[in-house]
């Protein structure tokens, strides 16, 4: 939330968040006092961080985005009802607004918001940093916004989505790229072959200090191209991940010395196979960053493998 008189950086702490957050904001105000301060939030107020950013906006100001699930968390701890899958009065989005300015101290805005207020949208997409990465490059305010590519199919599990699914994610990401143009950000969009748990707007974006451009972490994955069959590198790292959880099992069923070596070349083989991915090449993780190339940012597209969590945002506290 910004640093405080003493210079310390000011944690956001959500009372009721899992204790997976709070014991992580808890942990560092508690070690390190002289570097970090805990603020407490509204009761109504969240502190999901995967669900809302600073940005610069393009007046030049800070702002906040929140994403439509903070509104519908908002509604529902003041007590007001339960607007999943049905539409959510202006009203009631614009008291949502107004407790999160006042909770943070800044203008906020939601995206996107036609989904709320006309009852739609994915839950699939349930995390901000799914949908889009701010970022300012010299004193412009830019986004990129996934676009959706059709019959994409899971990294993870190797399934083709429906038209259904692939129809959805692009009517609330095209929604969404609409919405920041007409708030006056411009807006690369960048492709999406996968899961958008995996989505190319989930990076880390820093000031390396060296007076260069900004410069973007983003997961590249073993390619899988939509619309035809996974590429050889994808089919044999999923090979390689499944050798990996049965070489764990045998692991946690037996965790002697003779069971470590083959856990140890199942670890080795998933890391040859991660390299091996980047030597075959993954044209949709290139165009994903070019996307960011194209706004002036330098990139470091590093090897990332489907999981359960998503890009670089969701596992790194930065």
């Amino acid at each position: 939330m910004g640093d405080d008189s003493l210079g310390r950086h000011i944690l956001a702490l959500d009372e009721l968040a899992g204790e997976y957050y709070k014991g992580m904001a808890k942990a560092l105000a508690a070690a390190y006092p002289q570097r970090f301060v805990l603020k407490r939030l509204p009761s109504d107020v969240s502190a999901e961080g995967g669900d809302l950013t600073v940005v610069r906006r393009p007046d030049g100001r800070l702002g906040m985005f929140i994403g439509r699930h903070r509104v519908l968390d908002w509604i529902r701890r003041s007590g007001q009802g339960e607007y999943r899958d049905r539409p959510v009065p202006r009203a009631l989005v614009g008291q949502a607004v107004r407790a999160y300015a006042d909770a943070y101290g800044l203008p906020v805005q939601v995206l996107p918001v036609l989904p709320l207020v006309q009852g739609w949208g994915s839950e699939d997409l349930f995390h901000l940093d799914m949908v889009a990465a701010f970022l300012s490059v010299s004193g412009r305010a830019d986004a990129v916004v996934p676009r959706m590519l059709a019959l994409s199919r899971d990294g993870l599990t190797n399934q083709v989505f429906s038209p259904e699914q692939d129809a959805v994610w692009k009517r609330e990401l095209d929604e969404s790229a609409a919405e920041l143009r007409q708030a006056g950000y411009h807006v690369e969009r960048a492709p999406l072959g996968d899961n958008p748990v995996r989505s190319p707007a989930n990076t880390v974006r820093f000031d390396p200090g060296d007076g260069g451009p900004v410069e973007v972490l983003l997961s590249r994955y073993p390619d899988q191209s939509p619309g035809a069959s996974p590429s050889q590198g994808a089919l044999e790292y999923q090979d390689a991940l499944a050798d990996f959880r049965a070489a764990g099992d045998r692991w946690n069923q037996a965790p002697v010395a003779a069971s470590l070596p083959q856990l140890q070349g199942a670890l080795r083989k998933l890391w040859h196979g991660l390299a091996r991915c980047k030597v075959l090449g993954n044209p949709v993780g290139d165009a994903q960053a070019q996307a960011y190339r194209d706004l002036g940012c330098r990139v470091k597209s590093l090897a990332d493998y489907p999981w359960g969590a998503g890009g670089f945002h969701c596992q790194f506290l930065h």
